[in-house]
């Protein structure tokens, strides 16, 4: 009985590893989104299972678990060669010593330490930014939008104001809010020097298209009327989105022209 739930769950992590290394087809595409964000996951199950097969003379089990490891960690291998083309790709836009343009203490902070409890857990942020949630910067028939500031508690890196980054989160233009994926992530650039805005937008069962382009335009021209309560530049504004939030980032960026030239951003 052991032996045939081990190799259950082996077949299992085998066919997680399988839908993590092959091409996303629209049947299994949902999965494969799910699975290729956790594929450290579907990895360590496998190798518990591998390991436990071996242990308990289950070659089933310990031959699907080591297929399911080495599939699901394809992705983690491929982290440095993605590292390094990002790395290139910079270079070639901006010169091989674009690093060295920049003030020390700007780079000093996109280098911080990437080890200790602290900073592993997130605690180590926590005294570097602070967090002001739920300020309503849009009013809709069908609610309050809504908006998180995660603002630095150190000075800016450069000149007298921080740079801003306006995150727009995923989920079909159906689904999600602020906060849901990258809060770790905002904290992160706070703590960097950026005071990052996390705004909601409304979703396609509430306004057609273009409402929630609108909403994005909404959530930049608050930034700009907010920017000295916050300290911002408007000029030094980029947008970052997710799935659905990175089309709304891209629309909004080309589209600031004419009337809508006052939501223009650098990126």
């Amino acid at each position: 009985m052991r032996k045939m739930l081990l190799s259950l769950l082996g077949l299992s992590t085998a066919a997680a590893g399988l839908l993590i290394w092959a091409k996303r087809h629209d049947q299994t595409e949902t999965a494969q989104i799910i699975l290729n964000e956790v594929p450290w996951a579907a990895a360590g199950v496998g190798a518990a299972v591998t390991i436990g097969g071996l242990v308990g003379r289950a070659p089933l089990a310990w031959g699907f678990g080591a297929l399911g490891t080495g599939l699901a960690t394809i992705p983690l291998i491929q982290v440095r060669a993605t590292q390094n083309a990002l790395n290139t790709a910079m270079r070639e836009g901006f010169g091989a010593g674009y690093l060295r343009a920049l003030p020390p203490e700007a780079l000093r902070r996109l280098t911080p330490p990437t080890v200790g409890i602290g900073r592993g857990i997130g605690t180590g942020l926590a005294a570097t930014i602070r967090m002001t949630p739920d300020i309503a910067f849009a009013e809709r028939e069908t609610r309050a939008l809504k908006l998180d500031v995660y603002h630095p508690n150190v000075p800016p890196a450069v000149g007298e104001r921080y740079p801003v980054v306006l995150a727009l989160h995923g989920g079909g233009w159906s689904k999600g809010d602020k906060r849901e994926y990258f809060a770790r992530h905002h904290r992160h650039l706070a703590a960097m020097g950026y005071v990052v805005v996390d705004a909601q937008y409304r979703f396609s069962q509430e306004a057609r298209w273009a409402a929630q382009l609108d909403d994005v335009r909404a959530a930049l021209r608050w930034l700009r009327q907010h920017a000295d309560q916050y300290n911002l530049d408007p000029a030094q504004t980029v947008l970052l989105g997710r799935s659905a939030g990175g089309h709304l980032a891209l629309q909004a960026a080309y589209r600031a022209t004419g009337e809508h030239s006052d939501t223009a951003v650098r990126g």
